[in-house]
């Protein structure tokens, strides 16, 4: 068992618990994210474990993207065949329409559900299972309705937002 710390600035971590906290600690604001209407993928294995991932799209994004991005951050990646699920910036939230997922040590078939989709009008987003560059399959994500994946053999999975009205119409 480890811990994993990231730090922002040089200083001294001390893990005596005994020792009575700086009074310049206890007055410091907390940072904290709200989450309310933030896209939220859940995903969970067969056995149980399971991520919550987070996309913020842009009209969600602020000037402090990239410190809301490293409050979700994951240390680096467990031995192989551990369970980890992240996106490809080593976080558990995106801000791009267009991002890989990151899978390790999934014990199939893997099941996302979503939340707080956004709604605009005839967009959405997608996910494509990847075996390295070819495409398995292909999901329109909608919103708390579960997509399963079955297959063993991925590598990752690829998530994009897309056109969900045909651009073609056959007769």
């Amino acid at each position: 068992e480890g811990y994993w710390l990231r730090t922002t600035a040089n200083g001294e971590l001390c893990f005596d618990c005994n020792q009575a906290m700086p009074v310049e600690a206890l007055n410091m604001p907390a940072q904290t994210l709200s989450l309310g209407s933030t896209t939220q993928f859940f995903l969970s294995d067969r056995l149980g474990y399971e991520q919550t991932l987070y996309l913020m799209s842009d009209t969600e994004s602020s000037p402090n993207e990239s410190e809301m991005v490293k409050q979700f951050s994951l240390p680096p990646l467990p031995m192989p065949g551990s369970f980890d699920i992240r996106f490809e910036n080593d976080s558990r939230l995106t801000t791009t329409d267009e991002t890989t997922i990151l899978l390790q040590g999934i014990n199939y078939p893997l099941k996302i559900n979503v939340h707080n989709l956004p709604t605009d009008d005839h967009m959405g987003y997608v996910i494509k299972e990847m075996d390295g560059d070819q495409e398995i399959a292909s999901h329109e994500l909608i919103e708390n309705q579960t997509v399963v994946i079955g297959r063993n053999d991925l590598t990752h999975l690829l998530l994009f937002r897309a056109s969900l009205v045909p651009i073609e119409f056959n007769v």
